[in-house]
């Protein structure tokens, strides 16, 4: 019998505006942890390239960005980590 749920789960925004969002839920820890680890290792490639759209200040450079850049700039730099919550059925 199975008596666990993985949630797999994201954050974004900061202070004010942070929110969790729920990706998905499954009875498998190995696809949750599959999912993290691949999201986890995809939003570190992007936040290293966005970091180079950057100001010696840490913010967006207008000079940089193109209109498209700009739209997604903020919502990588505002994603965060993905993680697992564990719920147990009783």
């Amino acid at each position: 019998m199975r008596d666990r749920i993985y949630l797999v789960k994201r954050s974004i925004g900061s202070y004010e505006d942070y929110h969790v969002i729920d990706i998905f839920a499954t009875w498998s820890k190995e696809t949750a942890d599959r999912y993290v680890e691949k999201h986890n290792r995809i939003l570190e490639h992007w936040l290293g390239y966005m970091k180079g759209f950057q100001d010696n200040y840490g913010y967006r450079d207008e000079k940089k960005c193109t209109t498209a850049i700009s739209y997604r700039y903020y919502e990588v730099i505002d994603s965060g980590q993905a993680f697992i919550e564990e719920i147990e059925i009783r």
